[in-house]
């Protein structure tokens, strides 16, 4: 069939059709490694993910569309930042705004509702919201918390069966309150499990169920390890926890990936109509034990660089089976992965960038940095390029900043403080005269100290501290923060001229300056 354009279609029925809620044609998704225990949970499962990890589309989407066709369960998939930015005007400031974004929801006319408001059986959700007013005055008389578990009950006595709500950009509790914290995230999550239990855990025991999907970046780790510990609240459904604060972390494994390929395929078939000989070797090339190593080097990249590259592969197969020629995957991946997307082999331990490009970056991040601390930069960053010390540098009259990424571990402490001082003589000198005036005073030298995980950022920490200029010690006040492999691929993608399929750079550019910069953030804060 010449002129199928199948990558097309595979874009479409992954990426368009899910947002739909009745599309025309096949919904191509990929369930996450927890997603069938995730969906069985009771009470509130909290699922945490980067950007681009797939939450949206591997749970919110997923879970909508399978009770959609399976009729076996209802649910009610709400995106809580659109419906705040769009069609919220005030906030009440607690967890009564969830009742109010569910409620407001139905009000969002049909043809706008695709990928933000999505239910299976608007029956039950609008039998409690018909008078979502009288929630609103209970508040006022009532704990907050006491009001949303009668919300809750009325939603489990008025469904026709179980009920899944799903609530994605759960950090959007932002956009209400005006605010970016994680304590807000973590006090509408306590209130949650303690509106669940006492309350409809006991009177309607698996007939309700809340999915809270969170970026990663804001997720309150900390404040929920320690709630978890002090109060073990059985609502949560810490069966499935797969991380010591009460969340499941998004990802998927191989047997995701097979059983996208397979639906992926079968879709294909009822529409392409093969030869039978040939559908059944394509189906073979996928399956077999080489290829499979190769399609699990794309379970360490995000969802939304894995899927795309997968979806190139099956496209390209498809292709030439449809011209009776069977093409083995395993070299389509292997040269996406390595060959044309060289960037790529970033997430095999590789360096695919020049040290130039690096310094780009770190000069790049250093100025979105500080142009969120300060009111104007004095100078640009001035970049580093000497191989292993790459970085940037920003000499001010009230602080200096360095940051340097460090991907090797480092054998000779020495060797390592000469090179270290040499690369950074000029902020380093600005280092110590800041020191001599600043004597008794906390040292306005930062370092921030990137570094991959296999790096032993105790070795450095102690070679830099013994950095001295001239005889003199420099004063360096250290900020090391690990990072990953996906941390420098967005790095490079985002500042740097590279091949990458298309919407990649746009896709690290946001990635960069949504969650790595405040990463970094946090931790200044911290110190």
């Amino acid at each position: 069939m010449a002129g199928v354009d199948v990558f097309e279609l595979l874009r479409k029925w992954n990426a368009e059709n899910p947002r739909y809620l009745n599309p025309e044609g096949p919904v191509l998704l990929a369930k996450p490694e927890d997603y069938d225990i995730v969906v069985m949970s009771s009470g509130l499962t909290l699922v945490k993910g980067l950007y681009g990890s797939g939450k949206t589309y591997g749970y919110g989407f997923q879970v909508y569309h399978d009770a959609r066709q399976s009729g076996k369960m209802d649910a009610l998939y709400v995106n809580l930042r659109t419906i705040a930015n769009m069609y919220i005007k005030s906030s009440v400031g607690n967890i009564i705004d969830i009742i109010n974004i569910i409620c407001k929801g139905l009000n969002i006319p049909i043809n706008q509702r695709h990928g933000v408001f999505m239910i299976t059986n608007e029956k039950p959700i609008s039998t409690v919201c018909s008078n979502y007013m009288r929630y609103i005055d209970m508040a006022q008389k009532r704990r907050p918390v006491e009001v949303f578990r009668e919300f809750l009950m009325d939603l489990a006595d008025n469904a026709d069966k179980r009920l899944m709500i799903i609530i994605d950009e759960f950090e959007g509790i932002e956009v209400l309150l005006g605010r970016k914290s994680k304590q807000d995230v973590f006090d509408y999550i306590r209130s949650t499990l303690e509106a669940l239990r006492p309350g409809v855990m006991e009177t309607h025991p698996h007939k309700l169920s809340l999915l809270y999907l969170v970026q990663e970046v804001v997720y309150p780790s900390q404040q929920m390890e320690k709630y978890i510990k002090e109060t073990a609240m059985p609502a949560l459904g810490r069966a499935v926890a797969n991380s010591p604060d009460g969340s499941i972390h998004v990802k998927y494994n191989l047997d995701s990936i097979k059983r996208y390929i397979e639906k992926a395929l079968d879709d294909l078939n009822k529409q392409l109509s093969f030869n039978e000989q040939i559908y059944e070797q394509l189906v073979s090339s996928f399956f077999e034990k080489e290829t499979q190593r190769v399609l699990s080097r794309l379970l360490v990249l995000p969802a939304f660089n894995s899927f795309y590259i997968l979806n190139l592969a099956i496209a390209q197969s498809v292709e030439k089976a449809l011209d009776r020629e069977i093409i083995n995957p395993r070299k389509i991946l292997n040269e996406e992965l390595t060959g044309r997307y060289e960037i790529y082999r970033i997430y095999e331990s590789k360096k695919p960038y020049s040290s130039n490009q690096l310094a780009n970056s770190l000069g790049q991040i250093l100025t979105l940095l500080l142009t969120k601390i300060m009111a104007n930069l004095e100078t640009p960053p001035i970049p580093v390029k000497r191989t292993g010390y790459e970085g940037s540098y920003y000499i001010g009259t009230q602080a200096t900043y360095i940051i340097m990424l460090r991907t090797t571990d480092v054998k000779s402490e020495e060797t390592f403080k000469k090179a270290f001082s040499s690369a950074y003589r000029e902020p380093l000198s600005h280092c110590l005269q800041q020191t001599e005036k600043r004597k008794g005073k906390e040292s306005k030298c930062i370092l921030i100290l990137l570094y991959y995980d296999n790096v032993n950022v105790a070795k450095i920490q102690r070679a830099i501290m013994k950095t001295t200029i001239n005889g003199n010690r420099v004063d360096i006040k250290i900020l090391p923060i690990k990072v990953t492999y996906d941390d420098v691929f967005n790095l490079i993608v985002a500042y740097n001229d590279v091949t990458t399929p298309v919407g990649v750079k746009d896709y690290s550019k946001q990635k960069v300056e949504e969650e790595f910069i405040t990463r970094i953030l946090e931790a200044m804060n911290k110190v």
